[in-house]
């Protein structure tokens, strides 16, 4: 079944220094989201950093990594009544970065890394619209051979990605 993502929270910081102004971006995130509770379909949360000249491990840690943990936690049903590490709830929501300087997008990509996660990046356009997408963090190997072989002009669902890597097993060497 396709749904439509509910709706889209951007937040943009004006500093990646440290972790209060990370804090102030969960907070921010926080009161959204006890006033908009994300539907099934969920909510992008779209970190703009566009004004971050540089930013700080504790500045990830306090903002994007926490949501993103509130995210995976929202994904385990028998979970979803709990709190993750950080204290929060589990949230229906799809952390992504937007117009990170290529250093800002290397140190996610490197706390993401290390943790196995993986996180989109993207670029906003002036109309709110999102282009040119990428993943950073980890990347398991069906993850990275499912974005390279994924045509721009097709949509797909989950059976239509199986038919076409049929025979293919999860390290993406023929089956036997």
């Amino acid at each position: 079944m396709l749904q439509a993502i509910t709706g889209i929270l951007s937040l943009t910081p004006t500093s990646g220094i440290g972790a209060p102004p990370g804090q102030r971006l969960l907070t921010e995130a926080a009161s959204w989201f006890a006033d908009n509770p994300a539907g099934e379909a969920g909510t992008v949360v779209a970190f703009d950093l566009s004004q971050i000249e540089f930013a700080t491990t504790s500045f990830v840690k306090t903002s994007i990594l926490p949501l993103y943990q509130s995210a995976r936690l929202s994904t385990e049903a028998d979970a979803r009544t709990m709190t993750n590490a950080f204290g929060l709830p589990a949230w229906n929501a799809f952390p992504v970065i937007a117009n990170a300087r290529p250093e800002v997008e290397e140190l996610i990509d490197e706390i993401f890394g290390r943790r196995g996660f993986p996180l989109l990046s993207l670029k906003a356009e002036s109309d709110g619209s999102f282009v040119g997408g990428r993943l950073v963090g980890f990347l398991d190997d069906v993850l990275v051979r499912t974005m390279k072989n994924w045509p721009n002009t097709e949509s797909h669902t989950a059976g239509s990605l199986h038919g076409k890597f049929a025979g293919m097993n999860a390290v993406g060497c023929a089956g036997s």
